[in-house]
């Protein structure tokens, strides 16, 4: 019998300490609340970042470092930056609430809240002597702090907060990441991804009576400015910085000044391109390029990653240039060359004048090239001899314009053809031709450059959001 009663009492106490153990087991593995660091790149690059603690001392990154928010102050790109930026909760409705700063100097600021670091409202921006304003009141404690974490000491503001408020954040990062691989998925990928896809039958049935009209309101098309969609794309304009002057504080990118997309060939090496700024072509445009006339120099443009040319297409090159004082002047080439420097289209201009004078000829594509490049070579009269280089560009001829009589209106508008349509109406307002010439009849035209140009005739300029009307030929201001 009193084996048997300590067999029992052995049961009973094995039966309460199994479902104790599992009890301390899960309070010990989940924290009610933890520390969260919440910190951004010292550059400003990659916006706000967060990363937990059990004890504040070791630290691990929420998301792989990914960003809960960025800034939206700024160009695109690296300009986009959040420096210092410091997160908070309120006590009272227990919403975030980040401040960070836009620039070093730390005068411009930026404010956005959130409920749930998530789902964050439109940002706000205001000068420091602001801040009272949009800074919470009655916040949670915490403290500036520096971290180690991933091997990388960071800077920021570190807070005591709920170990759920952690788990819903890595939650929500983690599908983030899901829908962004969705998004990276790309077409070539369909004959691994769909391998084991079976056909499929449907039968689909129209329903016309259920059509609706479409909306008279509904014109134009969409179109943004990115990847070389205006300049480099429906822009005519082939060469790339053409007035030498890109400059550094447009803060774009490294190497973004008037030597951009520019390069001094000579053989198989590279030397940097003379800007100068001295008696310039216009104030309005001050820089121009100094290129020495040696034998195998050349002044080189690469476009807009490349200049595609048309087999048998024409082009139309101009530039303003003079010469130096002391120098004779004489023949300028005019190539266009493929990557191989084989030549596709060769001419010459002669450049003589000790003023700015303007220098036309046409060029001949005689091959399609993808990724072409201009090149300039003075021809060498003389040991002092050097050309300077002002306003250059390349349009295609080949773009022709139609003029036709809308019903109702009374007047034709040009309706330019799909392809460069923006450069031409610019160009030829500025240098179109005027008089009888002007007074052809509607339709296809063999020079292509004063269709938008007749009387009666109107069309929108998308470069300058003005109108291209006659009473303006021959006029910048169009």
């Amino acid at each position: 019998m009193n084996g048997f009663l300590k067999l029992l009492s052995l049961c009973l106490f094995l039966t309460l300490t199994v479902p104790l153990q599992a009890i301390t087991n899960g309070v010990a593995n989940e924290p009610d609340s933890v520390y969260l660091f919440s910190y951004s790149h010292a550059d400003g690059s990659g916006g706000l970042k967060l990363a937990w603690s059990p004890n504040g001392n070791r630290w691990f990154s929420v998301a792989e470092g990914s960003s809960f928010v960025n800034s939206d102050f700024g160009p695109w790109g690296q300009m986009k930056r959040m420096l210092k930026p410091h997160l908070m909760q309120t006590r009272a409705d227990d919403r975030w609430h980040c401040i960070w700063e836009l620039t070093e100097s730390g005068n411009s600021l930026a404010y956005v809240e959130s409920p749930d670091l998530l789902q964050w409202k439109a940002q706000k921006y205001f000068d420091r002597s602001r801040l009272a304003e949009y800074r919470p009141a009655e916040v949670y404690p915490n403290v500036r702090k520096e971290v180690l974490l991933n091997g990388t000491v960071q800077q920021g503001w570190m807070q005591r907060v709920p170990y759920a408020t952690v788990q819903r954040v890595i939650s929500f990062a983690e599908h983030k990441k899901y829908r962004q691989a969705l998004h990276a998925e790309r077409t070539e990928q369909d004959p691994v991804r769909f391998a084991g896809l079976k056909p499929v039958e449907a039968t689909i049935e129209v329903e016309t009576e259920c059509a609706k009209p479409i909306s008279k309101h509904l014109i134009g098309i969409f179109f943004e400015d990115i990847n070389y969609a205006a300049d480099g794309g429906l822009y005519a304009e082939l060469v790339q910085n053409r007035d030498f002057e890109y400059s550094s504080k447009d803060g774009s990118h490294q190497g973004w000044d008037g030597t951009y997309a520019w390069a001094v060939k000579e053989g198989n090496t590279s030397a940097a391109v003379t800007i100068a700024a001295a008696d310039p072509i216009h104030p309005n445009n001050p820089h121009y390029a100094v290129l020495e006339a040696r034998p195998g120099v050349t002044l080189q443009n690469d476009g807009f990653d490349g200049i595609s040319l048309k087999k048998g297409e024409k082009y139309d090159f101009s530039l303003f240039a003079r010469v130096a004082p002391g120098s004779k002047g004489g023949k300028v080439v005019v190539c266009l060359l493929d990557q191989t420097g084989r030549e596709i289209a060769r001419s010459s201009v002669n450049v003589s004048s000790k003023e700015w004078k303007k220098q036309q000829t046409v060029l001949t594509a005689n091959a399609d090239v993808r990724a072409a490049v201009l090149s300039l070579q003075p021809q060498s009269v003389g040991v002092s001899s050097d050309t300077r280089t002002g306003l250059l560009r390349v349009l295609p001829l080949l773009r022709r314009y139609r003029c036709r009589t809308s019903a109702g209106i009374g007047s034709g508008r040009a309706v330019p053809e799909f392809g460069h349509t923006l450069a031409l109406c610019r160009q030829l307002s500025a240098g179109g031709q005027q008089g009888t010439d002007a007074l052809r009849p509607a339709g296809w035209h063999p020079d292509g450059r004063d269709a938008c140009l007749y009387p009666g005739c109107a069309r929108p300029d998308r470069v300058c959001q003005r109108r291209c009307t006659p009473h303006r030929v021959g006029q910048e201001a169009c």
